[in-house]
């Protein structure tokens, strides 16, 4: 089991559209790495996460934005953060900046959910956590969460500078601590 303060959480660009209320692992589909870097996953509070080659891609059209996928390769390791539906002061949220008016613009999640492989068949959209976990290297089981936002209101043609994913904690121990 991995210590807190040790799991690497890894982002990646969702490769198809889902659904919040019916997405479960068997249709979750793939993603691919944009080069945002990963982070590890503090004890508690806010993590942020840049991700700002993915914004500026989807902001330019060179991919369809259906949102982030976060997962973890460190095993035993495991992070879980408040979703939309455990309120608004903890709900994850993307910062995105640029140099003409109207930066920053803060913008709520959209849809988020988590995914299991131990229960690939289970959607989790209603719940109020998100989290990532990994058992094992082989086909041990893994948790991933899903997170996606509308960025419509973002200004036409804008270079972004960057962009930031905050997704909040109250606590991570290592699993089978309470």
């Amino acid at each position: 089991t991995s210590a807190v303060g040790t799991t690497s959480v890894s982002i990646s660009s969702v490769d198809s559209a889902w659904v919040e209320e019916t997405v479960t692992w068997n249709t979750s589909g793939g993603s691919t790495a944009r080069g945002d870097a990963n982070v590890t996953c503090p004890a508690s509070g806010w993590m942020n996460l840049n991700v700002s080659n993915t914004v500026a891609g989807w902001v330019a059209g060179d991919y369809a934005n259906n949102g982030f996928r976060l997962s973890t390769f460190t095993l035993g390791g495991s992070c879980t953060w408040s979703s939309k539906e455990a309120g608004v002061s903890t709900y994850p949220y993307l910062t995105v900046e640029w140099h003409t008016e109207g930066s920053p613009m803060l913008l709520p999640v959209q849809k988020d959910t988590y995914v299991s492989s131990l229960a690939a068949g289970t959607n989790y959209g209603s719940a109020s956590v998100l989290r990532v976990y990994r058992e094992n290297l082989l086909d041990g089981d893994q948790d991933w969460t899903l997170v996606d936002f509308d960025l419509s209101g973002l200004p036409a043609d804008v270079q972004i500078d960057s962009a930031t994913l905050r997704l909040y904690n109250e606590t991570n121990r290592p699993e089978g601590e309470s």
